[in-house]
């Protein structure tokens, strides 16, 4: 009896997206990144690119950051390839300001942020401190559209009455 052995590539899309569902999508962008451009279709999926965890989380509850070349890589070449699908970024305080600076990330969203020192929470809040001073003023759309320019837009959520507020910087 012949045995034909069919290659792994050869699997159907269909096929990929059910197995790749069951992985961490860090790592399965890691691995799979610039492999072919099927691969790359396929992974590129925002299932798979919308939400990231770039950090290590152990059983003891430890948190790390990744190793250094899979952040590299993730800074160099996955993150400029897929920055506009990431809505949301979990991230741990030493590998934080590589990961955010490697590209623009205009849909994010949510930014879980681990590990954070005092010092640093200071100054990330210090960020949202001037955003909340503009919306106190009369005017915080001018005001947000005069001195954050090179943003495309914001939502920002009043947490009191749960009100969206869409706004269009350009």
């Amino acid at each position: 009896m012949k045995y034909s052995i069919g290659q792994l590539i050869d699997l159907p899309d269909e096929l990929f997206l059910m197995i790749f569902k069951n992985l961490n999508n860090a790592a399965l962008l890691y691995s799979l990144m610039n492999i072919n451009t099927r691969l790359d279709r396929i992974i590129s999926d925002p299932v798979f690119t919308r939400n990231l965890t770039l950090l290590r989380y152990f059983s003891n509850c430890l948190i790390c950051p990744l190793v250094d070349t899979v952040i590299d890589r993730f800074c160099l070449q996955i993150l400029p390839q897929i920055h506009y699908k990431i809505n949301w970024l979990n991230l741990e305080s030493l590998s934080m300001e590589r990961i955010l600076l490697a590209a623009d990330y205009p849909n994010l969203h949510n930014l879980g942020l681990y590990n954070v020192d005092k010092k640093t929470a200071e100054r990330v809040f210090a960020v949202f401190d001037i955003l909340l001073t503009y919306m106190s003023t009369k005017d915080w759309e001018q005001a947000l559209k005069q001195n954050i320019p090179e943003r495309k837009g914001w939502v920002i959520k009043n947490r009191s009455d749960l009100d969206e507020k869409k706004l269009d910087l350009n």
